[in-house]
């Protein structure tokens, strides 16, 4: 999607701090997905993920480079595998470990700005499965399909968020969790 590559060069020139708060920014906004399926299929534990999440809010603004083996092993046993749920919801719990995982990895100064896809998956999969009954749509139709989603207002409504927080990343000094709260109100 060409908006998704627009916010990589974005990303891209913003320091690893800020790079983490918009992936945390992001996963705020999938959580409540991981934790629907966590209670559905009775699986994860959405508390100690949400507890990672918190730690590297409290990390943005500070100095210290967290070490990335530290957590990973805690963020990965939260990721269910497809072969064991119905994949649509396992997709879209594995996206937002994934977007806990890219801040995680800014925060490390490593930022990797192309999982910005996943942060728009779990619509993308969504609109696909609701329009096809698959979570593909193959090659043959991928381009009708990008051309229905950049029109899509879910997939619209997540990039104005996605926009607004860029905005507010670029022009602030330090960030916290509650400051991004308080732009959303």
């Amino acid at each position: 999607m060409y908006f998704i590559e627009q916010i990589t060069t974005l990303l891209d020139g913003l320091e690893s701090p800020l790079v983490a708060v918009y992936f945390l920014c992001c996963s705020e906004r999938l959580f409540p997905m991981y934790k629907a399926f966590s209670r559905k299929n009775n699986w994860g534990n959405e508390q100690h993920l949400r507890k990672i999440m918190n730690i590297l809010w409290e990390n943005v603004n500070s100095e210290a480079i967290l070490s990335y083996e530290e957590f990973v092993n805690d963020i990965n046993k939260q990721i269910p595998h497809v072969d064991d749920f119905d994949a649509l919801e396992t997709t879209i719990a594995q996206d937002v470990c994934i977007c806990v995982d890219a801040a995680l990895q800014a925060l490390c100064n490593k930022p990797k700005t192309s999982l910005i896809e996943y942060a728009f998956e779990p619509f993308r999969l969504s609109i696909c499965y609701q329009k096809t009954g698959y979570l593909d749509v193959g090659s043959d139709g991928e381009e009708e399909f990008e051309q229905l989603l950049i029109k899509d207002l879910r997939i619209l409504s997540e990039f104005k968020y996605q926009d607004e927080d860029l905005l507010f990343i670029q022009k602030s000094d330090g960030v916290s969790l509650d400051d991004i709260k308080k732009t959303e109100v």
